[in-house]
């Protein structure tokens, strides 16, 4: 009897300390899961993936890419569309297959490219209602990311196995800024500064300064009116990382307990990011299809 009743608290004592280790491992084991209640779903839509959200100016909108696709987005290139921050009036812009998408400051133009993310194609110019203005035929045909400049009039982007360019649309000329490829994202601050990965390169001087220890990975971006901080993701983490004071914050921006995260983008005050995730599940996991959503309060 006495046997039996130590084994029982032998048995209880290592229920305690298994539950103690796993409630340490937080969001990696789900029935220790809570989702931050300051996330917020914008559209998920079933064997639908949503990626590369830019927020509009006036915070108001937010233009993005959907395909029907799920899986990884290195692959993906889908149609534009426009949705309300409050996930009404989404809809289709225009149709097609684009891998890249950026916004001008004052909203008055869009830039795509053609193709989708791995293979990239031409770059073209488009209004908010999804009229092309123009189309960069005559540059590298196989851009995959696009950035403009805080004044709108010159685009940054990446050509695959080509380098790195710059092209004016008022003079239309076009330069070289990096002879190698640049992947998974870029950000451009006063045609000075290019953050990508974890390197910030400087336009002025031509130096490049490591940041990887600041945790800055993929889709990095600038805070829109500091140089200074830095948001990107890898995988199922989200950082903000501040070149100034030399740290970084990890956000806690997962909605399910195993998140696929990718594509954060500050909204223009600063005091939101949207981005896009996607439930990991299968063996070996893969991501589910990709939903955006949207961190309404950075803690």
């Amino acid at each position: 009897m006495n046997n039996n009743k130590k084994t029982k608290t032998i048995l209880l004592i290592c229920i305690l300390v298994l539950i103690v280790i796993l409630m340490n491992l937080g969001c990696d084991w789900p029935i220790f899961f809570r989702r931050n209640s300051n996330l917020k779903l914008l559209i998920s839509k079933e064997g639908y993936s949503a990626f590369n959200p830019v927020w509009t100016p006036d915070g108001n909108k937010i233009y993005y890419l959907m395909v029907q696709q799920e899986g990884y987005i290195e692959s993906y290139g889908g149609q534009l569309r426009v949705i309300n921050i409050d996930g009404s009036n989404d809809r289709l812009v225009l149709d097609g297959t684009f891998g890249s998408l950026a916004i001008t400051q004052d909203c008055s133009k869009l830039s795509l490219t053609c193709g989708n993310i791995k293979e990239g194609g031409s770059l073209i110019l488009t209004d908010t209602l999804g009229n092309i203005l123009d189309t960069l035929s005559a540059y590298p045909q196989k851009v995959c990311d696009v950035e403009f400049n805080r004044t709108g009039n010159t685009a940054y982007y990446f050509a695959y196995n080509e380098g790195f360019f710059k092209v004016n649309f008022e003079t239309g000329m076009a330069d070289t800024v990096l002879p190698w490829d640049i992947i998974n994202g870029f950000d451009v601050w006063d045609d000075s500064l290019i953050i990508f990965g974890g390197k910030l390169y400087n336009l002025i001087n031509r130096n490049i300064t490591d940041y990887f220890h600041l945790r800055i990975y993929q889709h990095a971006q600038f805070l829109p009116f500091s140089a200074n901080q830095i948001i990107s993701a890898t995988r199922d983490k989200a950082y903000i990382s501040n070149l100034e004071l030399e740290k970084y914050e990890e956000l806690d921006v997962c909605p399910y307990w195993n998140s696929y995260i990718s594509f954060p983008y500050w909204s223009p005050d600063g005091e939101k990011i949207v981005f896009s995730a996607s439930k990991m599940k299968g063996d070996p996991n893969r991501p589910t299809n990709h939903e955006l959503w949207i961190l309404e309060k950075i803690e």
